[in-house]
């Protein structure tokens, strides 16, 4: 069986027959973008497909970076917001939640 490959650039996922585009890229990309797409390939206007193929490709990419970015910001605010706690806070934290405080 042969494997249908996304249009986008870059994308390499896989898709359906009846499918232009894989259901990730359907999903992050405009639909302005992602129908033009299609209606390029149905008319037979290649050097356009292949040119809003490439344009597609750039954002998904810049999508991607984006989120990757967003992630990575809120790991770091995440990790300064809570406070380091030694070995001996955390020994006497464990040891009151026990009862057994000297």
């Amino acid at each position: 069986m042969a494997k249908h490959r996304c249009d986008v650039a870059g994308c390499n996922r896989n898709r359906f027959r009846f499918q232009r585009v894989c259901t990730r890229c359907f999903a992050v990309l405009p639909r302005r973008t992602v129908l033009a797409l299609i209606a390029a390939y149905r008319s037979g206007e290649r050097a356009t497909w292949r040119a809003l193929q490439k344009e597609s490709g750039r954002i998904l990419t810049d999508k991607l970076a984006s989120e990757t970015r967003r992630l990575v910001a809120r790991a770091d605010r995440l990790a300064r917001a809570t406070p380091p706690v030694t070995s001996q806070q955390a020994y006497q934290i464990h040891q009151r939640l026990l009862g057994e405080q000297d």
